[in-house]
Parts: structure tokens; sequence; C-alpha cells
């Protein structure tokens, strides 16, 4: 066989878990978990996504029609005996049967440690089956990791932490903020648990299960020292751009962060589904849509990728593709609440009204406790004329324990209030939402077509400039105000002067680098600095640092070094920027004036 230069895509399902003690059923997903992000750091290797296995596990097939059907080369399956052994098989594209098997000795106390052993024992198979020399295959095992088996407790923790995570509730999010902690306790430099601790905080503020602020302040110092233990980790960027996203709604700091995590991992699903949010607060829904194809093609079986992408479809007004989108979503996941929920409203945008009230009664009894499931259905009534039967729903909002400060019950009341025809008391619960700092609002004033009624109001137009995403507000925040660069010859160049970061020029010429389009660009002038620095003149946020470098001071430049060796430094670019030493200190009062 000859060797591929493609990687190969292997699939870990959940292993078996043949013990009786209680709450040790958890174990086989954990390994799972381990295993597919320590074979996502193995080059040439592609692990199938956790949805997928968790999908192909709870639809049992024959090991050769999995392979068959979704493209896989390798299927590794397994069970954990006791709490001591483990037990596992690896299947190739080219055997009927398993290709290799492993009886490995597992420590309950480190057995994470097993997971790397496993990755250890079953890479010089599928080396080897890819047609690796054995001069080869000792050179590349000598240079590969397997993971970090100091980590033990607290990476048990943190898979515990993950389980919970994924289920996005209040409750499941308390209990995994409780298991990062002890992960924390156990490691305190351990950080992949502050990003997971940020995440669920952002959750949190999202949804306003709690105070958004508070839940986003602990967020930011999560995400913050996330990063500050390692900022090579393409997941704590994330973290840290869904913060400025739905709290900080500085949706030029959320850009810079979801690219250099995709700068880190192109295939990171999590930052691609940012980028989606991101591109819908601004509007942007081709852009949206790209993103989101590009996380269906990361992985295929997520419900959430689907639901991303029939809310686009939703946004444009494009009913018959968001129909499309849902049906292929139910064709994975029958009746999932989340999908339905969708398909409820597009059908009252439609003006179905009666199948909209079908779908909201489903989705009310599978979460009875949801605001917005009650909400949802009230409004749907309240279009239907049914009156009674929305005020039922309305006496059953407010008998729920959900707090009434965190925002989520005036984005709920906004919902009736628009059901009942009121438009000026739902406006009054937006803005009680909005000022609750409430995560979810924006992206859902600036695009959805059920609060068309009030985008004629100067009151709504006035919401969406105090969340940063009215028309004409470029991504920092404020009111665009597009200026004309004039250069030596006959070109022009048109841009928003805050989305300039900083300019560096060489001789007659200068290269503006710049966020015009979202993402960092470089665009080349033939013009002098000095010229450029007079037409800059009226933005006072443009300071001359070095002879040869004019800098934004409102980017996220920090200023590093002594006197004799000052730069300024800024997360998202490669370029260090000298700053001359007859500068150094109005630089630094600049910063300190910033502050």
């Amino acid at each position: 066989m000859t060797a591929r230069t493609t990687y190969d895509r292997i699939l870990v399902l959940p292993f078996e878990v043949e013990d009786g003690r209680q709450g040790a059923a958890w174990h086989g997903t954990g390994m799972m978990d381990e295993l597919i992000e320590r074979l996502g750091a193995i080059s040439g290797l592609q692990p199938e996504s956790r949805t997928t296995s968790v999908y192909v596990a709870a639809h049992i097939q024959p090991v050769r029609r999995l392979m068959e059907s979704y493209g896989i080369d390798w299927v590794l399956r397994g069970r954990l005996v006791d709490d001591r052994r483990l037990v596992a098989h690896l299947y190739g594209s080219e055997s009927r049967h398993a290709m290799a098997d492993f009886h490995i000795d597992m420590d309950p106390q480190r057995w994470t440690s097993a997971a790397g052993e496993l990755v250890r024992q079953l890479l010089p198979h599928i080396l080897s089956a890819r047609g690796s020399s054995a001069a080869a295959l000792e050179e590349r095992l000598r240079g590969q990791t397997f993971g970090d088996d100091r980590l033990t407790r607290e990476r048990e923790y943190y898979r515990q932490g993950i389980l919970h995570w994924h289920r996005y509730t209040l409750e499941e999010m308390r209990v995994a903020i409780g298991l990062f902690q002890r992960a924390l306790e156990e490691s305190p430099d351990f950080a992949a648990a502050h990003a997971a601790m940020a995440d669920c905080y952002t959750v949190i503020g999202t949804m306003g299960y709690e105070s958004p602020r508070q839940a986003f302040r602990r967020a930011f110092d999560k995400a913050r020292r996330a990063l500050e233990l390692d900022d090579a980790r393409s997941e704590s960027y994330v973290s840290m751009a869904l913060v400025h996203l739905f709290h900080g709604r500085n949706l030029g700091r959320a850009a810079n962060d979801l690219q250099q995590a995709l700068r880190l991992n192109p295939t990171n699903e999590k930052a691609q589904h940012a980028m989606a949010m991101l591109s819908i607060h601004r509007r942007a829904l081709d852009d949206a849509e790209v993103h989101a194809a590009d996380t269906l093609a990361i992985n295929p079986l997520s419900i959430p990728h689907y639901a991303m992408m029939v809310r686009i479809q939703l946004y444009r007004k494009a009913w018959a593709d968001a129909m499309d989108w849902i049906n292929a979503a139910l064709s994975i996941e029958e009746e999932v609440s989340a999908i339905v929920e969708l398909r409820g409203f597009l059908h009252l945008l439609e003006g179905k009204i009666d199948a909209a009230i079908t779908d909201f009664r489903f989705c009310v009894d599978a979460e009875p406790a949801s605001p917005l499931a009650r909400a949802n259905l009230a409004m749907a009534l309240g279009r239907a004329g049914l009156h009674d039967r929305m005020r039922e729903q309305v006496r059953a909002l407010d008998r729920l324990p959900h707090p009434r400060d965190t925002g989520i019950h005036d984005y709920a009341m906004s919902l009736v209030e628009l059901g009942r025809g009121n438009l000026s008391a739902a406006l009054n619960h937006l803005e009680d939402a909005v000022a609750s700092g409430l995560g979810m609002v924006p992206g859902e004033l600036r695009c959805n077509a059920l609060f068309d009624p009030l985008r004629s109001y100067e009151r709504f137009q006035a919401l969406l400039v105090s969340c940063g995403i009215a028309e004409g507000v470029s991504i920092h925040g404020r009111q665009t105000s597009l200026v004309t660069l004039t250069t030596l010859t006959s070109e022009e160049f048109r841009i928003d002067p805050q989305d300039i970061v900083f300019v560096q020029a060489d001789d007659n010429y200068c290269t503006v680098v710049h966020t015009g389009s979202g993402h960092l660009e470089r665009k080349l002038l033939r013009v002098t600095l000095a010229a450029l620095e007079r037409q800059l003149v009226p933005f006072k946020r443009f300071v001359r640092v070095h002879r040869s470098f004019l800098v934004n001071m409102e980017q996220e430049f920090r200023l590093e070094g002594p006197l004799r060796s000052a730069r300024l430094v800024h997360g998202a670019l490669p370029d260090v920027i000298p700053v001359s030493r007859h500068r150094y200190e109005g630089v630094r009062a600049g910063f300190k004036q910033l502050k």
C-alpha cells in the first residue's frame, strides 16, 4: 500500500463500562472525550466530532457499513473493565475484523494516563498501515507527543465538567463549574479548566440564568487567565471572543480573538460557530452562512449547527430554505425542541399560526420551566386572538422561579406584548432587557423579523445604537465615519479610521494595516507618513510612536519593555512596533488615559 498524504479520519466510540459502582458510567464518555482530544493533536489524524461519536453509538450498525456511510478510515471502540483495565479494538477500512486489540492496566486515580498509553500503542498500527517504513515509523514515534500524563485527577474533574456543560441548563452549568473548580484546586494553572469555566459563565449571562453582568465579569476573568497561562490554545480565544461579543458588545475585539483562534486551529468548530454569531450581529448574513456551512462540514450531525443555519435563513426571510434545514435536522434527531421551536417561528412568520401553536406547545411540554417557551406560545396565542389561553400562559410564566432582574423575564414579556400588539409595552420590556446586559438580545434585535413592527420607532433604533449594532455603526461600536485618504498618485483609499490598526512607513510608501472587511488586511499606498498623519489629525486616537509608525491607540496594543527597548505588542498581530525613546512618556501617558 502506498502512503497517503491526506489525513486519516478516526471515529472513537463511547467506551462501554463494566463497573457497577455508582457514578462510574460517565467514565465511558470521559474516555472517549480524552481520546478525541489526544488523537486530534497528532499530525495526519482527524478524529470525528464528539457529536458524531455519540450519534453513531446510539444508532448501532456494523463497523464496515459505518465506515462506508461516513467515509471513516478507522474505528476505535472499547470497554472499561471494573476500574482497573482498558480493553480496546482498532478497526481499519481494509479489514472486516479488528486489526489490533489492546489490553491496558488502568490506575483508577490516573485513568487519563491509560488514554495516553492507548494512543501510544495504536499509532504504530495506523502508521504502518499507511505504508511507513520501519525507520520512518521509529522517527515519527520518537517525535510524537501523546498528551500530558502528569494531568490525571484534574483531567478527570475536567472531563466530568465538560459532560455537564454540554447540557446547557443552569443546574448543569453549576455542576460543571464545581467540577472545573475542583480541577483547578488540583492544578491551579490548568488553562483548559479556566476557559471551560469562562464558557459556563458566558452561557449563564447569555441566557439570563443569573445576573448577566456578574456572570460575564467572571467569564472575562477566567478567559483572561486561560490566555495568560497558554496563549497558543485556540479554544481560550473563543472563550474570550464570546465575552466580547455578548457582554462587551465589542465586535472588533471578538473578531480579533476568533481570527487568532482559527489561525491556531482552522478546524475549530466552536470558533466557526462563534464567527457565524458575530456575523449575525453585523447582519452580514452571507458571511454567517459561510461559517455555519463550515461548522456543518466539520461536524455534520450537530443539532446546534443546524439550528444556526435555520436562524440565518429565517433572518434572510428565506422560508423554503429554512424548512429544508429544519427537515435535515429532524432527520438526525426527531422532535428535538430547539428545532421544533424554530419551526414554530417559521410557521408564525408565514402566518400559519395554528401550526406555530402546535410547535410551541410541544416546546412547553418538553421544557415547562423555560420562560421563552411559555412566551413563544403566549405570543402565538395572542396573534390568534385566543386571549384567555394567552393569559393562562402569562400566569404560568409569572409563576416560574426564574429571576426577574436578569433580563430574561423582560425579554420573554416583550414577545408576549408583541403577540398582543402592544408595541409600546414591548419596547419597555426590551429596554429593560438590554439594560440588564442580557447577552442573547442584540443579535435577535438586529435580525429577527419578529421585531420588524418596532423598527420604525426611534426607541428601537436607540436600542440598536446602545448595543453597538445599528446600521452605520462599525464593529467597534461607534458610528461609521468614512474618510478618503489621498496619495501621491491618483489612487484614493476610503476607510473608517476606527478600522486602522497601525501604519508603517517605508520611504514614500505606507502600509495601512486595517480590519475594514472584518479581518486583518494590509493596503500599500504611495504616500509619506507625514502626509497620512495630517489627514488623520481630526481623529485623536492616532499617535506617532516612532519615525516609521503611526498607531491607533484604541486598538488592543500593550506597552512592553523598558525605555531603551520599548515596543507595542498586539495579540492578533505578528508585528512588534518599536517606540522611540523621546516618544515613550507620551505613549505611556496615552495608555494610562485610555485605561
